[in-house]
This record gives structure tokens, C-alpha cells and sequence, in this order.
């Protein structure tokens, strides 16, 4: 879904890109012709199919191990990445970095050791975090960084309690489903300011309104929903706090210039 004309493809960094959700990320990021960094952990043979796959199609995927546990590794990690930038892609730079990898351990509470627990910390909000840290500075202006959660982070049944928990970390403000669309007021509160103060202000430094600010905003995320999941358009805008899906439509196209449903379709 993402514009890919230019001679030098948009490239996107899916840790856990060896199965699953990773894979499918990665399969489908590569067929709307974005170049491809994909990670694996324990089985190499699975992120090596992958990236043969992509390779097959006449798109460009490299596969690299990364254990997002190992926080200490991180730095030669990215270093490498960034030795895979240069060659394939003659770039030092990426435009997406998908935060996918994780783990799960299925027991009860009672039954959970601490080494399970720090396990399950690195490897599902640890290793983002300071992963998410060292790759910011390689992320070109205008790049995104998408974390996969998990419906757990909001319902949880027997088992998950530790994993829910820590998926949920990524998402812990109200959802905007439930607050609706965030106004000038909202963040002038956060700011301990005035909402005229903090219009007046955004106005004369950026030539934007708040209003406008807000708008934008939320147009990003809704790029990132439209391309990273199968939600439908009425779930985005209800997600993103629209009252209306008619409304998003008109704000995302008065961004954009496309709607919502032909910004999915590019190719």
C-alpha cells in the first residue's frame, strides 16, 4: 500500500519475520515492492525460506538473526543492518521498522518462575524498547515505527496473564474508541496551558492550527492501520476515535488526496 515508483525502494525492518504474522508482513510488504530485513531467532532454515521466497519473486529480502532478548547483542545487530543497507540497497537509512517478535509462555500465574517472567519481559517490551532506541537514528524523515500488539492486551483468558500484560504496555493510554477524538483542550490540559495560548502558539511557529496538527496525526496512524492490518475502514475510524467513518474518509482525503480505501489499494 505504500508509493513505491521511486528507483529506490522504501525499505522495512519486520523482526519475527520468519513465521506467522512476520512473515505475512514481510511477504506482503515485498509483493507492494518494498525491500525487506528480516529477523529470525532460533530457526535460521525459516528465515532463509523467506527471504529465498521474496527473492524468487523478484524482490529483495535479506534474513538476519536477531534474539531481542539480548540486549547487548543490539548494537552489533543494527550494525549489520546497516552493512545490508549499504550493499543491497546502496541506502543508510530504512523507512519502516515493524516490531513483531515475541514470545509466549502459557501457564498460570502460580505456576510462573521469575526466569520465565524476565523472559518474557525481554523478549516482549525490553528488547522493543531498546531495539526501537538504537534503530531510530537509521529511520528516514517521514518513516514509521509499527509495534504488533495482541488482542490480549485487552481480554485475557487462563495462561496469558504475563503476556497480556506486557503487550498492553505498548498501547497503555484509554483507547481513542472510548474517548473519541482528542481536541485542542486535551492536549493544552497536558501542557498546562491555555487551548487559545497553545492555537496561538502552533499558528505563528508551524503556520498550522491544532486542529490541523491533530488532523495529520491522525492520518499517520490511520497510513499505518491501513497498511499493517486487515481492519476494516469503519474499524479504523472507530478506532482512531471518529464518531463517523464518513468523516475519516473526508478528513484522510482532504490530507492525502486519496481515500482511504485507495490508499490501501496502491500499490
Amino acid at each position: 500500500m505504500m508509493n513505491t515508483e521511486n528507483k529506490t525502494p522504501k525499505i522495512v525492518l519486520v523482526t519475527g519475520g520468519s513465521r506467522g504474522i512476520g512473515k505475512s508482513i514481510a511477504l506482503h510488504a515485498a509483493a507492494r515492492g518494498l525491500g525487506v530485513i528480516l529477523t529470525y531467532n532460533a530457526h535460521a532454515e525459516q528465515g532463509v525460506a523467506v527471504a529465498d521466497e521474496i527473492n524468487g519473486n523478484g524482490e529483495r529480502a535479506v534474513a538476519l538473526k536477531l534474539d531481542s532478548a539480548n540486549i547487548e547483542a543490539l548494537t552489533d545487530f543494527t550494525e549489520q543492518v546497516l552493512q545490508v543497507l549499504r550493499k543491497e540497497w546502496g541506502r543508510e537509512n530504512l523507512d519502516y521498522l515493524v516490531n513483531n517478535a515475541g514470545i509466549a509462555q502459557r501457564m498460570p500465574i502460580k505456576d510462573t518462575t521469575e526466569a520465565i517472567f524476565d523472559d518474557l519481559v525481554n523478549v516482549n517490551f525490553k528488547g522493543v524498547f531498546f531495539l526501537t532506541q538504537k534503530v531510530i537514528p537509521m529511520i528516514a524523515d517521514g518513516g514509521q515505527i509499527i509495534n504488533i500488539s495482541s488482542g490480549l492486551a485487552r481480554f485475557a483468558f487462563p495462561g496469558v496473564a504475563v503476556y497480556g500484560a506486557l503487550k498492553s504496555a505498548y498501547f497503555a493510554q484509554p483507547s481513542l474508541i472510548e474517548s473519541g477524538l482528542p481536541d485542542v483542550g486535551y492536549f493544552a490540559s497536558r501542557l498546562n496551558s491555555s487551548a487559545n495560548y497553545l492555537s496561538d502558539l502552533l499558528s505563528k511557529y508551524t503556520g498550522k492550527s491544532t486542529h490541523e496538527h491533530i488532523h495529520l496525526k491522525l492520518v499517520d496512524k490511520a497510513k499505518s492501520l491501513l497498511w499493517s492490518t486487515e481492519n476494516s475502514i469503519s474499524e479504523i475510524a472507530y478506532d482512531l476515535g471518529f464518531e463517523h467513518p464518513s468523516h475519516f474518509t473526508k478528513v484522510f482525503k482532504s490530507k492525502t488526496g486519496l481515500s482511504p480505501r485507495e490508499f490501501r489499494n496502491l500499490n
